[in-house]
């Protein structure tokens, strides 16, 4: 009757063993990976979706509080080498992005960078933000000339006039897990579910309250 194994038996059980503890090491080492790789897409598509709004703000900026004839004088107005072309207006070296701004009109056609009339045409804005290979978009709509801008804690617009958008400052979400980090900024939809801490879970993303509406009669 033997009392011990054979050496060979031993041996065997040790690489069982070893094999064991190296497919968990694996698995542990391909689930932080993945993590990690999952929290910088997410990271890069936040930080695009607010290049996008920082170029829906600067837009709106130079539309209500410039005075400028056309499209290509609201670009140079901006700086730091901004540029229109095809109705759109191009710039660098925005909040670590780049931005994209078109400009429509009331036919969903881009408004040329030469128009005179362009302020009369312009009823809706989309910023194109890039950053670190992720590209987001924020749309919005434009006040025609005449329009108002009502400051205050979720102003309204005075009866008869219109609300175009509201600039939201701090969305709630209704989720069953994690919340949404704030979306500021002139938009008509609701913040991304992407800036939740767990956005798997995270289902409607609505903005609850404002500081400015912007109103036309």
């Amino acid at each position: 009757m033997r009392l011990f194994p054979q050496k060979g038996s031993v041996l065997v059980f040790s690489l069982i063993i070893l094999s064991i503890i190296l497919s968990a090491a694996i698995t542990v080492a391909t689930v932080s990976i993945t993590n990690q790789r999952s929290a910088s897409s997410t990271g890069k598509s936040v930080q695009s979706y607010q290049v996008a709004d920082s170029g829906i703000e600067l837009a709106l900026q130079k539309i209500y509080k410039g005075n400028h004839a056309t499209l290509s004088a609201m670009a140079t107005a901006m700086g730091g080498g901004a540029s229109c072309a095809g109705g759109t207006i191009s710039k660098n070296n925005v909040v670590g992005g780049n931005i994209k701004v078109s400009f429509y009109d009331n036919d969903g056609n881009l408004v040329t960078c030469a128009a005179t009339d362009w302020r009369d045409k312009v009823v809706r804005i989309k910023s194109e933000g890039s950053a670190f290979g992720t590209t987001r978009v924020v749309e919005t709509a434009v006040a025609a000339a005449g329009a108002t801008i009502i400051l205050g804690v979720n102003p309204t617009c005075p009866g008869g006039q219109q609300t175009l958008s509201r600039r939201w400052t701090t969305p709630a979400c209704s989720a069953s897990g994690g919340a949404c980090a704030p979306y500021q900024g002139w938009n008509g939809s609701p913040t991304s579910c992407e800036s939740c801490v767990d956005w798997e879970k995270c289902h409607i993303c609505y903005a609850s309250s404002w500081d400015a509406v912007m109103c036309q009669s």
